[in-house]
């Protein structure tokens, strides 16, 4: 367990995942989670399309799911690439699942179309700051850090390979200025997104179309 107050919870999850994806557990790096079904319109192609970011920076991808075979192919094929870098569970893992939300320092999530979602809102919770499109619920749930500093809670981009490209970049400066990324995380950790939060919303809006 861990909170704004005491994150010590959270760098033991970051090592039990470095430790189950077979990787070095003193990495000190940023480690990218994507808990996905592994279809286009969970953005996987823009991650595959960003494969060169993987590869040239000193960073961890860890992916977990199942779907389309040829992104299960194209997945495996970076793994092959990057067996250092990149871990691949093709498999639908409940425990794993929270494992790579609490241990990742970003949470991928670029779908090209998404009404609500559920991940991104994982995360914040988790502590985990998301890298999401700017589409539907994604935007509707996450503050972009850079765009609004004092209440940002993580990365939104266009969903392209180059927008993606760019959050891809900015996580980079974020990650390297430590007081400003645990300024976001404690800010996504206050997060709310309970019933009671959504019933209120719903309150208001019924009192304001009377």
């Amino acid at each position: 367990l861990y909170s704004r107050q005491n994150m010590a919870g959270k760098k033991v999850c970051r090592a039990e995942l470095l430790k189950r994806c077979g990787f070095n557990g003193a990495f000190k790096g940023p480690i990218f989670g994507v808990v996905a079904r592994l279809a286009a319109q969970k953005g996987i192609d823009l991650i595959l399309a960003n494969r060169d970011f993987f590869q040239a920076n000193d960073v961890r991808l860890v992916l977990l799911g199942s779907g389309d075979r040829r992104l299960e192919e194209e997945v495996r094929a970076l793994v092959r690439e990057a067996p250092a870098k990149v871990h691949f569970s093709p498999r639908l893992d409940e425990a794993m699942s929270h494992l790579i939300e609490a241990g990742s320092d970003f949470f991928l999530m670029p779908s090209v179309f998404e009404p609500c979602g559920l991940n991104q809102m994982y995360s914040q919770v988790y502590g985990t700051l998301p890298i999401v499109s700017r589409v539907g619920g994604l935007a509707d749930t996450v503050v972009d850090v850079d765009a609004d500093p004092a209440a940002g809670t993580g990365l939104l981009c266009e969903p392209s390979a180059a927008g993606l490209a760019e959050a891809l970049q900015r996580s980079l400066r974020l990650f390297a200025d430590q007081p400003r990324y645990a300024a976001a995380q404690r800010r996504a950790l206050a997060r709310d997104f309970s019933w009671k939060m959504a019933a209120a919303g719903y309150e208001r809006l019924y009192q304001d179309s009377l």
